[in-house]
């Protein structure tokens, strides 16, 4: 009998083709015959690049309306609840998040859907660009609470646990 492919769903928050978004494309691509593959993005931005490329190499994609790069509390509880419906919906067994919006608000979701593994990727860090104090300091502890939200046990055995 043959195995069922895992599945993971890459999230980024933009789909302009950029750094993050060529790592996972080549990422998805180089493993679609192993795993079962969606690739979700945010809804703004004007290129949708990650997503055209991503369906011509017939991955699966999403895009989440309320996922937005900019901090905006209302839209970023619709997301949280918008990636939780859909990881409840879905079942995968690993999320990896790419961009600092997108790994914020995933681990949040993933960890209120309980995804066994949550994977988090920095392309960069938005707390050291040039911006105000206080934007710089929200985004820092942004990061820092998301931190603790991927800390968990990574497991698809529960004999196999381990604490990261």
């Amino acid at each position: 009998m043959e195995d069922k492919k895992k599945k993971i769903l890459y999230i980024v928050t933009q789909a302009e083709w950029g750094g993050a978004q060529k790592y996972i494309f080549d990422l998805a691509t180089n493993l679609a015959e192993t795993f079962d593959i969606t690739i979700a993005t945010g809804s703004n931005g004007h290129s949708q690049e990650l997503l055209n490329r991503s369906q011509s190499a017939s991955i699966k994609t999403v895009t989440f309306k309320q996922l937005k790069r900019e901090i905006c509390p209302w839209h970023d509880l619709m997301a949280i609840g918008e990636i939780t419906s859909f990881l409840k919906q879905n079942n995968f067994d690993i999320i990896h998040l790419n961009s600092s919006k997108a790994g914020v608000i995933g681990a949040i979701a993933g960890r209120i859907n309980k995804t066994p593994k949550i994977i988090y990727t920095a392309h960069g860090w938005v707390f050291k660009e040039s911006l105000p104090f206080c934007k710089r300091w929200l985004y820092l502890l942004m990061e820092k609470l998301a931190l603790i939200r991927k800390r968990k046990k990574y497991c698809f055995k529960k004999q196999n646990c381990q604490k990261r």
